[in-house]
């Protein structure tokens, strides 16, 4: 039965629910420190303060004895404010938020977002062939296609491969352009499968003062413009939780995989992690770049499978890849051991010797004659392993 003192309670509650954002917002920084003391007028017309309504009228069941609602939304807000400092799971009620419900935004995500959004625009205005001679010398200067494809990094571009021959330095285009925004707080994800040449990338960025830091598991994870990483390290749950949280900072700019090539490589015996590597990329949401020397053609298609992206959306920048310093050839030298041909294996050996060159022989019996022929037309000079 509805009568004057239920209608009291139900007023306040509608009022409380709909009636007074009209003439109040409540926040967490708001100009007014003390808000519990000013009074809403909707409470005042009334006939009573805003913290007696609270503590008096229109209160739910579960409601503590000594708190009013609109406090009690503050400390949830505060909290909430402490589990996204923390990265704890957000929801509105402490479960699953429903897929309905749009959280309202953070003030520092919006910041976060708005600081990378401004990272990106610097490094598009940034004058790139300025930076290239400031990191290499006065006379670097860009060779092949690897100034078209900075410049496709820098607008974004994503997924791209660059295929282009060994020594043509497709490294810097995650080199330069980190070396751009050294200082902005972004991060390039760099996954290289082989150790030497982390280590002389590594180097290389040191030499230039570009920050970086080599990935590893059981130590405290450094922030840097540039990581270095392991394919199979960066299949770790570990490593995840610190992609979650350059993401969660917006500090994630791009994800680099060099010598993408060795994708294909990978068996169920061989490196297993690595045919799993596109899938956690695509996770990670961010701009992919593929570096190889050694791609032909037909097996893109097969690559772009792997790494699940479909080809259509791929950005290929291919160049030259042959070595016309590199030649091949076979010298034949019958199984006999006159002088005449003893000489000529001598003259062999003397032009391995002075070049570089891989030399297989498929037997033990084979090397040492062969050490004892290296050595004799060298005078033991050269070290043979």
């Amino acid at each position: 039965m509805l009568n004057i003192s239920s209608w009291r309670q139900i007023a306040i509650a509608i009022a409380r629910r709909y009636l007074h954002g009209a003439f109040k917002e409540s926040t967490l920084d708001g100009d007014d420190e003390d808000d519990d003391l000013d009074d809403n007028p909707v409470d005042l017309q009334a006939g009573h303060g805003t913290h007696v309504a609270g503590m008096v009228y229109a209160r739910e069941l579960q409601q503590g004895l000594f708190s009013t609602a609109s406090m009690r939304d503050k400390f949830r807000a505060v909290s909430r404010q402490w589990h996204r400092l923390f990265e704890f799971q957000d929801s509105e009620e402490g479960g699953v938020m429903a897929p309905t419900t749009r959280r309202k935004r953070a003030p520092y995500d919006t910041e976060r977002e708005y600081n990378q959004m401004q990272r990106f625009r610097r490094l598009q205005q940034v004058d790139i062939a300025g930076q290239l001679r400031q990191m290499m010398g006065p006379s670097a200067a860009f060779r092949g296609q690897q100034e078209t494809v900075i410049r496709a990094i820098i607008r974004g571009e994503s997924p791209i491969i660059q295929i282009a021959g060994t020594g043509e330095g497709k490294s810097m285009s995650f080199l330069l352009p980190a070396y751009c925004a050294n200082d902005n707080g972004g991060t390039t994800i760099v996954i290289v499968p082989l150790i030497s040449l982390r280590d002389d990338l590594h180097g290389r960025c040191a030499k230039s003062e570009i920050g970086t830091y080599i990935w590893k598991s059981r130590e405290g994870h450094q922030i840097a413009p540039i990581v270095f990483v392991t394919p199979e390290s960066a299949m770790t749950k570990e490593f995840g939780d610190f992609v979650n949280g350059l993401q969660a900072r917006c500090a994630l700019d791009r994800v680099v995989v060099d010598e993408c090539h060795t994708i294909l490589d990978s068996t169920a015996r061989f490196r297993p992690q690595m045919m799993e590597l596109g899938q956690v990329l695509n996770e990670w949401g961010v701009q992919k770049v593929f570096l190889t020397a050694t791609l032909p053609p037909g097996e893109v298609e097969r690559f772009c499978k792997v790494i699940k992206v479909p080809i259509s959306r791929v950005k290929i920048f291919r160049s030259r890849t042959s070595r016309p310093n590199i030649r091949y050839r076979v010298v034949e030298v019958p199984p006999t051991t006159s002088p005449k041909h003893e000489h000529q294996k001598g003259g062999t050996h003397k032009t391995l010797i002075d070049t570089k060159h891989l030399n297989y022989l498929n037997s033990i019996s084979r090397s040492v004659q062969k050490l004892i022929d290296i050595n004799s037309t060298t005078q033991s000079t050269v070290k043979v392993f």
